[in-house]
């Protein structure tokens, strides 16, 4: 019996389903670039509003002390600073300066000469934080003017000195500035400032939230196309609107639902290949015979595994008389569909001429190759062995078109193996002459005992545990060891015996082997 054909199927990759993206939860996109952004803005306008708040405050006081010092310089003068100036002094007040007076030294005593308000006493009350300027004695104090206004006052007083000696002191000049006007120019400028600030943090949220929204919307837009392929709209495509790295997504994005939809076409395509394959294979395996005939004078065994879904070999074993029989190895150009149809055409092509030709087997080959080769794509060939044994009169004739593994020949009686191999190109390379004459037959004697095995060169690409490739050396100790041991099933125990030594991942080849042992079995 022979071994059903061994297929290594693999499992199908799993393709993804497509879900529809979930809606956002929490904060979006751009509330997340705009909320922070904006806290950061706001941070550093205050900053900056106080900052520049402090400054113009600092250059505020400092020239206000300027415009005190020089007018206390100026009235200082001794040449009308003692004299009663009540009327030239009151052209000095100003909604800032709340008096100027004019004291003059008497002794221990200071007497009050003139005021800018006409007052003949001032009530005074210091503060601490007196300090110097450029000579001029700057405090700060209450005082109490003519109309019995109390008035929070900052002070600049410079000495009036002798017009005959400067060295010597005689009285002193003293405006009054109001510390009131002084600080709501402060609070008019603060309040500009705060104003300011507000509007630039007015403008830069909605800044921001106007350049968020110019970046999300593009977002959005992607996000609702995805929708639409997530319904199953391959076919749909976003707008590229931008160059930027929105646009460079929204381009990866319609590369993606490309690709998906070449995938999604593909995939249709590989069930209906997978079909097909299915389908072929059935046929293919149905080309194989079930079992081997039962021939006098004849022992024959047979393996065939294949490590594609569609293999490229094919086998068939023919009675062609009583006492004879025909072997016929064929391996296909590549795997597949292809290859089982050309398989297929030339195992039917050698059943209807086998028996014209039951002496010669390249006189069979070249009817073959006559007969299909027409049929043929170029790029397209068969490989072919094929051996007749007469029993009868104790011979092997073989031929080979184009195939890469002898036969080989084992004699018992010399304990030998011997390898024939004659010439020719494949089946499908040339229609006539060039095939006809490129083929050759050889022709050996067999006695009982003597074995005779065909096969494939896929067996050559096996791979054992060590890594490495079986090779014709290996292939041909193992047939010679196990026929020289005299077993009844030649083709299954070289396999066998090659197995025990294969790697866990052998390789994708298809193995064919067929033996004819000369004699029935004992």
């Amino acid at each position: 019996m022979v071994k059903k054909p061994t297929t290594r199927r693999r499992a199908p990759s799993s393709q993804g389903e497509v879900h529809r993206p979930a809606r956002h939860r929490g904060l979006g996109i751009a509330l997340k670039f705009a909320i922070p952004i904006s806290l950061f803005i706001a941070a550093l306008v205050s900053s900056l509003g106080w900052i520049l708040y402090d400054h113009v405050e600092t250059a505020l006081n400092e020239d206000i002390d300027r415009a005190g010092v020089f007018a206390a310089k100026a009235l200082a003068a001794p040449d009308w600073a003692i004299a009663d100036n009540t009327k030239r002094l009151r052209g000095m007040l100003t909604d800032k300066v709340e008096e100027v007076a004019i004291w003059e030294l008497r002794g221990n005593k200071v007497a009050l000469v003139a005021t800018a308000t006409g007052a003949r006493t001032l009530p005074i009350t210091r503060y601490k934080g007196t300090r110097n300027v450029d000579d001029v004695l700057i405090e700060r104090g209450l005082i109490e003017t003519k109309n019995d206004r109390k008035v929070t006052y900052r002070s600049f007083r410079h000495a009036i000195t002798n017009p005959e000696n400067d060295r010597e002191a005689i009285g002193f000049v003293q405006v009054f500035l109001s510390e009131e006007a002084i600080e709501n120019d402060l609070d008019a400028i603060s309040r500009f400032i705060i104003i300011f600030c507000l509007l630039g943090i007015i403008l830069g949220i909605a800044l921001c939230f106007f350049v968020a929204g110019r970046i999300t919307t593009p977002i959005k837009t992607l996000i609702s196309d995805i929708s639409e392929v997530a319904k199953g709209r391959l076919d749909h495509r976003t707008r590229v609107r931008t160059r930027d790295e929105v646009g460079v997504l929204a381009n990866a994005f319609n590369e993606m639902t490309e690709g998906l939809e070449d995938g999604m076409r593909a995939k249709k395509d590989l069930s209906s290949k997978e079909h097909q394959e299915h389908i072929a294979q059935e046929i293919q395996e149905k080309l194989f015979p079930k079992t081997l005939p039962d021939l006098p004078g004849m022992t024959l065994d047979a393996v065939f595994e294949s490590g594609h879904q569609i293999s490229g070999d094919l086998f068939d074993v023919l009675p062609l008389g009583p006492n004879r029989t025909g072997m016929l190895l064929l391996t296909a150009s590549g795997h597949g569909v292809p290859a089982a149809i050309i398989l297929a055409m030339a195992r039917s092509v050698y059943r209807a001429v086998a028996e014209d030709f039951a002496e010669s087997p390249a006189g069979a080959l070249k009817r073959v190759n006559a007969l299909f080769s027409p049929d043929l794509r170029r790029g397209m060939y068969v490989t072919a062995i094929y051996a007749i044994v007469d029993v009868e009169r104790g011979t092997v004739r073989v031929a080979s078109a184009g195939h890469k593994m002898p036969m080989l020949h084992y004699v018992r009686a010399r304990d030998s193996l011997s390898r024939v191999h004659p010439g020719g190109i494949a089946m499908g390379l040339d229609t006539g002459p060039i095939f006809d004459r490129s083929l050759q037959e050889a022709e050996v004697e067999v006695a009982p005992g003597d074995e005779v095995v065909l096969s494939t060169s896929g067996i050559l690409d096996f791979r054992l545990s060590s890594g490495e490739p079986l090779g014709e050396q290996r292939f041909f100790k193992a047939v010679f060891s196990t026929a020289k041991s005299g077993t009844r099933r030649l083709a299954h125990q070289v396999l066998a015996r090659i197995q025990a030594h294969a790697d866990e991942e052998p390789g994708d080849v298809d193995i064919t082997i067929v033996s004819l042992r000369v004699g029935n079995e004992d």
